[in-house]
C-alpha cells in the first residue's frame, strides 16, 4: 500500500485547494500501489470539488464493492449524488451511513439535508432535529432547520432556528442571507434589508450578497438604490441571467427604457429559457414604441410559459394592432379563461370572436333564417363583429363618470326606498328593482330604426310592414332602461315621470355608478361566443353594463355625438355636492369622449362599407337588422343628443323565465337588481313643479337612510 505519508501530504493538497499538486502526487503514489482503494477514495474527493460528479461516482462505486461498509466512501458517495442533484441516491446511501453510525450528527444531518432537497421537508425536519439533539449548538443544522421551516411557511419556527443559528456563528454569511429572505418573503423589508447588509459586510466578493440586498431594496421601491446594488452584482459576474433580469425590471421601473434594453438582451442570450426576461424585454421595446422588436419578445415568453397573463395579453394586443386576430383569438382560448376582458382589451376580445362565431347560438338562430344565402354568412358575421366592436367602444368605465340619473315618477321612488312602508308593501309583480323595459315601448318613434336608417337609407322603410319594426319580429327583443349624464335637465322633467299628465313633476334619481358592472360580460350573444360566465345577469350579484348612446343623423350620415357629460354637469356637481375638479381633469375627459367619438365614427363607416359591399337582398337585411340589436338600440336620432343617454340593455327571448308582463298588460320587462336597491341611490331631486320633498326627507330620517340626498331642481318653469 502507498505510504500513509504519501497519503497526508495528498490530504493537505486538497484542504488547501492545490488540486493540481494533490492529483500528480496520486499519480506517482497509484503506479506505487494501484489497488489501493484510499487513493481511489481521495482521487474522488478531488473529483468532487472539481464538480466532476459522475467520475466520482465511478471511482466510488468501485472502492465500495471491496469496503462497503466504510462509511467515509459512503459518506463521500451520499455528498456525490447530492451535488449532482439526485436525490433519491443521495438519500440511499446516507441511510446507509446512518444505520452504521445512528449516532453520528453528521450522517443525521446528511441524510435530512439530502431529504431537504428532495423535498421531502417532514423525514428532513425529523433527522435534522435528530442531529441537533446531538450536537445543539452546530449553526450549520440550526440553517438548514430554519431554511426547512421557512419553505413550509412555518416562519415563527424558522425565525426561532435562523436566530439561533446567527447567534452561534454571527459571521456566517448564508445564516444572515436566510434571515433576509425570511424577512423579505413576510413583507418586513426594513429588516429583510438590514441582513442583506450584514451579508455583504461579510462577503462583498460575492455577487449574490449584492444581488440580494438589491432586490430587497427593490421591493421597498427604493429603485435607485435598488439600480446601485445590482450593477455592483453584475460587476462581479457579468454573465449572471438573473441579475440582468432583476436589473432591467428595475430600469424599467425608472423609466429608463434604453438601459433596460440592454440588460435585458443580455440576460435572453445567456438564459434564452428565462421567460420572464423575454416578457420584460417586450415590455421594454413597447415604451420605446417599438412594437416589431416587442413581438418576438412576447411570443418567446408566451412559448416557455403559456399560462402567464399578462403575457397573453401582450402577445394579443400586439397581435390585434397587426389585424391577426385569429393568433390573438388562438391565445385566448388556450388561456381559457372565464373572464376574458380581464386579460385582453375590449376591442380585440369583440373582434377575435370570429373564430368561436359558428358556436354562437343567436348568430345561428338568427342567420338560419329562410332565404339567406350562404354565400353571404361571412359577410353577416362581420357586420355583426363589427357591431359588437363598437359598442364595446361604448361600454363606460370613464373615472369621471361616477353617478347616473334615470327619470321617473315618484311612484318608483317609493317601491326603491320604501317598499314595505304602509301601503307600499309589494307582491310579486313590484319588486324593489329597476325595470328593463322593452325597447318597442319606448317613446321614440324611430326607436330602433335610425341606424337602419343611415345603413340602408330610403329602403329600410319600405321594407317594414304598416310602419311597425319587423326588424325586431321573432323571438328576441331588446330590454332597456335609459339613464342620462345630466341629472337635472329642465327638458328631461317635462318629458318624463309625469304626475297626471302634469309636465315637470316627477323626479330624477341618481345612482352610483356601482349599480353597473365594471367589466363588458352582460350581452347574451356573447355569452357563448366568447365563453364568459353563463350566470343570469339578474342573478344576486350579477349586473348588466352601462353603455353611452351615439346620436346620428342619417339624413346627412354624421354620427354627431355619444353621450357624456357637459360642462354644466360637472359645474353643479362641484356646486351642490363638493366634488373638486381640476381644470386638467375636464380637459382628460374632453380629450377621452373626442378620441371615442372618432373611434366610433370610424366603426359605423366600415360598418356601413361592409353591408354596401354585402349587396344583400331583403329578407338578408332584416337577418342583419337582427343582428344589429345591440347597436341598434344604443343608436338615437341626433334629435335627441340633448338627453346625453346611456343604457343598459340586454337582448333576450321572449320565451324566456325572466321575461315579465306588465301590470297593464301592455309591455314585457326583465327585473334588474335583486338585493337592496337603494344602497345604490346617492340622491333624489324633484322637478320644479314636484311636491313632497319635505315629507320625502322626513320619510328617509324615519327609515335611517342618511346616505340618500333629495332636494328639489330650481330651475324656471311656469
Amino acid at each position: 500500500m502507498a505510504a500513509d505519508g504519501i497519503k497526508g501530504k495528498i490530504q493537505t493538497f486538497i484542504d488547501n485547494e492545490q488540486y493540481y499538486e494533490a492529483l500528480t502526487a496520486l499519480d506517482k503514489a497509484e503506479k506505487t500501489d494501484p489497488s489501493d482503494d484510499e487513493l481511489l477514495y481521495l482521487r474522488a474527493k478531488i473529483l468532487l470539488r472539481q464538480r466532476e460528479h459522475d467520475k466520482a461516482i465511478v471511482l466510488l462505486q468501485k472502492a465500495i464493492t471491496s469496503r462497503p461498509y466504510d462509511t467515509r466512501l459512503l459518506s463521500c458517495m451520499v455528498a456525490a449524488y447530492t451535488d449532482s442533484g439526485q436525490y433519491d441516491k443521495a438519500i440511499e446511501y446516507a441511510r446507509q451511513v446512518t444505520a452504521l453510525q445512528p449516532d453520528d450528527s453528521t450522517a443525521l444531518f446528511n441524510l435530512g439535508y439530502a431529504y431537504k432537497y428532495a423535498d421531502r421537508y417532514n423525514e428532513a425536519l425529523e433527522y435534522l432535529h435528530k442531529a441537533l439533539d446531538i450536537d445543539p449548538h452546530n449553526s450549520e443544522i440550526l440553517l438548514h432547520i430554519g431554511d426547512t421551516y421557512c419553505v413550509l411557511s412555518d416562519y415563527e419556527n424558522a425565525e426561532h432556528f435562523l436566530q439561533e443559528a446567527a447567534a452561534t456563528d454571527p459571521n456566517d454569511w448564508d445564516i444572515q442571507s436566510a434571515l433576509g429572505y425570511l424577512y423579505g418573503i413576510q413583507g418586513q423589508h426594513e429588516k429583510s434589508i438590514e441582513y442583506f447588509k450584514k451579508a455583504v459586510r461579510l462577503s462583498p466578493s460575492k455577487s449574490k450578497s449584492w444581488e440580494n440586498l438589491g432586490n430587497a431594496l427593490y421591493l421597498q421601491g427604493q429603485y435607485r438604490e435598488a439600480v446601485r446594488y445590482l450593477e455592483k452584482a453584475l460587476n462581479i459576474d457579468p454573465a449572471n441571467s438573473d441579475i440582468l433580469d432583476s436589473l432591467g425590471y428595475s430600469y424599467i421601473i425608472l423609466h429608463d427604457y434604453p438601459k433596460a434594453i440592454i440588460s435585458l438582451s443580455k440576460a435572453t442570450e445567456i438564459s434564452p429559457d428565462n421567460n420572464r426576461a423575454w416578457l420584460l424585454l417586450g415590455i421594454a421595446y413597447i415604451q420605446t414604441d417599438d412594437p416589431d422588436k416587442a413581438l418576438p419578445c412576447y411570443e418567446n415568453a408566451y412559448r416557455l410559459n403559456p399560462q402567464n397573463g399578462l403575457t397573453c395579453k401582450s402577445l394579443a394586443s400586439i397581435y390585434a394592432k397587426k389585424d391577426l386576430f385569429g393568433k390573438a383569438a388562438e391565445i385566448y382560448r388556450r388561456r381559457d379563461l372565464l373572464e376574458p376582458f380581464k386579460v385582453l382589451d375590449k376591442t380585440t376580445a369583440y373582434r377575435i370572436a370570429d373564430l368561436n362565431i359558428d358556436e354562437n347560438t343567436f348568430f345561428k338562430n338568427i342567420t338560419s333564417t329562410a332565404g339567406t344565402r350562404k354565400s353571404k354568412l361571412d359577410y353577416l358575421k362581420r357586420i355583426y363583429l363589427k357591431s359588437l366592436e363598437i359598442v364595446s367602444l361604448l361600454h363606460i368605465d370613464n373615472e369621471y363618470e361616477t353617478a347616473f340619473a334615470h327619470y321617473t315618477r315618484k311612484r318608483l321612488l317609493d317601491i326603491l326606498i320604501f317598499p314595505t312602508d304602509g301601503d307600499n308593501s309589494l307582491d310579486d309583480t313590484h319588486k324593489p328593482t329597476v325595470r328593463l323595459n322593452s325597447i318597442v315601448s319606448s317613446n321614440d318613434p324611430k326607436e330602433g330604426m335610425t341606424l337602419l336608417d343611415y345603413l340602408f337609407g330610403d329602403n329600410c322603410t319600405a321594407l317594414c310592414e304598416d310602419g311597425t319594426d319587423c326588424y325586431a319580429m321573432g323571438d328576441y327583443r331588446a330590454f332597456a332602461t335609459c339613464f342620462t349624464f345630466d341629472p337635472e335637465s329642465l327638458n328631461q322633467f317635462r318629458l318624463y315621470g309625469k304626475e297626471n299628465g302634469q309636465e315637470a313633476t316627477g323626479i330624477s334619481i341618481i345612482f352610483d355608478k356601482t349599480l353597473f358592472e365594471k367589466e363588458i360580460k352582460s350581452f347574451d350573444p356573447l355569452t357563448k361566443l366568447t365563453e364568459m360566465s353563463s350566470a343570469n345577469p339578474q342573478a344576486t350579484g350579477n349586473k348588466l353594463s352601462l353603455f353611452r348612446c351615439i346620436y346620428i343623423d342619417p339624413v346627412i350620415r354624421k354620427v354627431i355625438s355619444i353621450g357624456h357629460k357637459e360642462q354644466a354637469v360637472f359645474d353643479r356637481e362641484q356646486h351642490f355636492d363638493g366634488i373638486r375638479y381640476k381644470k386638467r381633469d375636464l380637459q382628460r375627459y374632453a380629450t377621452t369622449i373626442d378620441n371615442t367619438l372618432q373611434q366610433v365614427r370610424k366603426g359605423i363607416e366600415e360598418l356601413s362599407d361592409i353591408v354596401s359591399e354585402a349587396g344583400l337582398n331583403d329578407t338578408e337585411k332584416q337577418v342583419a337588422a337582427k343582428l344589429l340589436m345591440n347597436l341598434r338600440y344604443l343608436t338615437k336620432h341626433s334629435a335627441f343628443k340633448e338627453e346625453q343617454e346611456c343604457r343598459i340593455i340586454k337582448i333576450a327571448s321572449l320565451n324566456g323565465d325572466e321575461v315579465h308582463l306588465n301590470e297593464a298588460r301592455t309591455s314585457f320587462y326583465i327585473n334588474y337588481g335583486t338585493d337592496d336597491i337603494k344602497q345604490y341611490i346617492r340622491s333624489v331631486i324633484f322637478a320644479p313643479m314636484a311636491s313632497g320633498l319635505q315629507i320625502f326627507h322626513d320619510r328617509l330620517i324615519n327609515g335611517s337612510i342618511r346616505h340618500i340626498k333629495a332636494r328639489q331642481c330650481a330651475h324656471p318653469f311656469k
